[in-house]
């Protein structure tokens, strides 16, 4: 039998696609199961049956400069705990796409308080937000597109134009743009997070400084207060001690100037 250390190495095969979680989030008159079943499906059906299991989300395939990439898309409807249910199941999502009607004021004002007093985190740790205007190949408009856009002006989100039944906004070329603007969103809020630590980081600097200028004052009193002590503790610390020399007790003998010696 062939040992496994002469068996060819095989290559780790790479990831076939990324998946990004999209949570579609309105009042019931935007249509955003219809707009979902368009965006994943490209058909429009203009009553889809209400499913509480939620099987009618979807998945859409679309082909990024990350390459291929598998966009799960998810509907949160306005109820009665609408910003609780955002903040539950957005907080790690991809992205929060906010819709509204053109031709309902009252979808938009819902939207307004919700970009207003938003319950997810910003990006890189929560979802890039869109906000979205719907239902646009209706007649009369109860809100203008300008609106539209200087709300999402207002919160740094980028504004989408669509139409479940024309397609509008819906196509392979606006998904992809899509999903350009939420890796773009997430790196560049990374990119400043990461430059907002490093900032930080220096500004600490000065302290710890401070600190170590404070001990090095500390150990100088010390080594002055022991100077005083011991004017040269280095000979004092290294050198042997005095060897005592036994006094002489034998009576000096001089001359005096007769000639005579002396004690």
């Amino acid at each position: 039998m062939e040992s496994s250390a002469s068996q060819p190495t095989v290559p780790q095969q790479p990831r076939r696609y990324q998946t990004l979680q999209a949570h579609f989030t309105g009042a019931p008159s935007v249509g955003l199961r219809v707009l979902v079943y368009r965006i994943c499906f490209q058909q429009y059906h203009e009553d889809l049956p209400y499913d509480p299991t939620g099987d009618g989300e979807g998945r859409k395939e679309v082909v990024a400069q990350q390459g291929r990439v598998v966009l799960n898309c998810n509907t949160v409807f306005n109820d009665d705990n609408y910003h609780a249910s955002v903040r539950m199941q957005t907080s790690r999502s991809d992205a929060l796409i906010c819709v509204y009607s053109v031709t309902d004021r009252s979808s938009f004002e819902k939207v307004k308080v919700l970009c207003r007093d938003m319950p997810v985190p910003p990006p890189p740790e929560g979802p890039v937000i869109f906000v979205a205007a719907s239902k646009t190949d209706l007649p009369d408009w109860k809100v203008s597109l300008d609106e539209g856009k200087g709300l999402s002006s207002s919160i740094g989100a980028k504004f989408l134009i669509t139409s479940a039944k024309t397609g509008a906004g819906c196509g392979d070329d606006d998904l992809k743009a899509l999903v350009d603007h939420i890796y773009a969103t997430k790196a560049r809020a990374e990119e400043e997070r990461n430059a907002r630590a490093a900032n930080q980081a220096g500004d600490n600097v000065p302290k710890k400084s401070k600190v170590h200028l404070m001990a090095s004052r500390v150990i100088e009193r010390l080594k002055r207060w022991r100077n005083r002590r011991d004017p040269n503790p280095e000979d004092s610390a290294t050198a042997p001690p005095a060897k005592l020399i036994p006094r002489d007790e034998t009576p000096i003998l001089r001359k005096n100037q007769q000639g005579n010696y002396i004690s």
